[in-house]
């Protein structure tokens, strides 16, 4: 199993991105099962599988924790399981409001192709925003009863 980190870094602006290729190196470590959404309905059973789990926990926050550019440490210090250190990471960087959802929306019906850029590169900036809005939840809106 290789030590390599993902050779990217959650900034502000990229979560989709990060996450994308976090969840794929914490599968590629046999350590998404101590993140992923299943983790609830996983219990150990034995010493063995508890120390087991114990390290993958410690194991998972550590890659997870040395992948955050040092402006997002604070919103995760002092957490210690990397599920909930996910969970903070991605409710922080994927707004539910009414607002960002139409900002997203609109950005994405007024992209246009910049002179500058390649077509590979413009088709790119398109499939990212079509992939963060998909990912970004639709605000519920109260009933009008």
């Amino acid at each position: 199993m290789s030590e390599k980190l993902p050779p990217i870094k959650l900034i502000e602006g990229n979560y989709e991105e990060w996450a994308f290729i976090m969840e794929a190196a914490l599968k590629g470590h046999d350590l998404w099962s101590v993140v992923g959404p299943e983790v609830e309905e996983l219990v150990p059973k034995g010493p063995k599988a508890v120390q087991t789990r114990k390290t993958k926990v410690e194991l998972a926050k550590s890659k997870i924790m040395v992948a955050l550019d040092i402006s997002q440490t604070p919103f995760v210090m002092g957490l210690e399981d990397p599920r909930e250190i996910w969970m903070v990471l991605r409710d922080l960087h994927r707004s539910q409001s009414v607002n960002s959802v139409l900002s997203l929306r609109r950005r994405f019906f007024r992209m246009a192709k910049l002179e500058s850029e390649t077509i590979m590169a413009y088709i790119a900036r398109v499939r990212k925003a079509a992939y963060e809005l998909s990912h970004t939840p639709a605000p519920c809106f109260p009933s009008s009863t």
